[in-house]
């Protein structure tokens, strides 16, 4: 499929928000995502990992992880991030 229906079948994301937070650079919001996928596709391995003995850990993963949830769209994915920093 093209870049369009790509980013359009992206469940969990508000592809609408995270572009206008690239100002609508595709390229740019599609790298991120990529990167995304790279640097915390373990993040809920390393939550549990860090849990309940090193609070500090999994509050600052939870951090980053929240702020490029954020500003890629994700939402649901922020909110629970907010709530467990």
């Amino acid at each position: 499929p093209g870049e369009e229906a790509q980013l359009a079948e992206l469940a969990h994301f508000n592809v609408s928000d995270g572009l206008l937070r690239v100002n609508q650079n595709r390229r740019l919001y599609k790298k991120l995502l990529l990167r995304f996928r790279e640097d915390f596709q373990d993040s809920g391995e390393r939550l549990r990992a860090a849990l309940p003995d090193d609070v500090a850990t999994a509050q600052a993963l939870a951090h980053a992880l929240k702020g490029v949830a954020g500003n890629l769209g994700a939402e649901k994915l922020w909110s629970a991030c907010d709530r467990l920093e």
